[in-house]
């Protein structure tokens, strides 16, 4: 799932479509809705905690739960979404590569005048790769409900604001009703890691 946000978050050439420290707090708690979602992970009292400790399939799931399982202490969903946003970017364009989905165009100084270009994150498929924004904005546009996955992919682009590039829609009546079905279709813990996500974004934390 969190692939499916990274490339939401990307246009076609691999640029980002919001604040790369935005995306990288999307994708941050992507790879924890991902946990949540197959019952590794969960919150209570906004403290996040594990419950399964059996390894996803998945490397980088497998790594992130690892990182949850070796604190010492439990710590807040908000605290651990920053946290994760710190690689997730690097860690999640890797698991991209390896699956061949992606090629990563590293920036390049242009001497002549003093700039750097951002690294980008080009597409091997960009049918693919605009997949999942496009399913998710005609799925919305016909008022039916998203499958559980696609209402965490829209709660997460509304929690960064990517919905207003992604799904091409300043509509006020679109974001409410994203929300109306992400309240009604996702589960509690994941309503609450997309909400402090959005307080994250919110509070303007950039990314060192």
């Amino acid at each position: 799932m969190a692939g499916q946000l990274f490339f939401a978050a990307h246009d076609s050439f691999g640029e980002p479509e919001v604040h790369p420290d935005v995306v990288a707090v999307g994708l941050g708690a992507a790879l924890l809705a991902e946990l949540m979602l197959v019952g590794r992970v969960t919150s209570r009292d906004g403290l996040l905690m594990v419950v399964d400790t059996a390894a996803p399939s998945d490397d980088l799931a497998n790594t992130v739960l690892a990182r949850v399982r070796a604190e010492q202490q439990l710590l807040p969903v908000s605290d651990w979404v920053a946290a994760l946003a710190l690689d997730a970017v690097a860690e999640m364009s890797n698991r991209l590569v390896k699956a061949r989905q992606i090629r990563v165009e590293r920036p390049r100084q242009l001497r002549t005048l003093g700039l750097t270009r951002v690294t980008r994150f080009v597409p091997v498929d960009t049918v693919e790769a605009a997949a999942p924004a496009a399913r998710i904005a005609d799925t919305i546009r016909r008022g039916e409900y998203l499958h559980v996955v696609d209402a965490v992919l829209a709660g997460l682009m509304v929690a960064m604001g990517l919905h207003h590039e992604v799904l091409n829609t300043w509509d006020p009546g679109i974001e409410q009703h994203i929300r109306y079905q992400v309240a009604q279709l996702v589960p509690v813990d994941v309503q609450d890691l997309i909400s402090r996500t959005e307080a994250v974004v919110g509070a303007g934390v950039l990314i060192r």
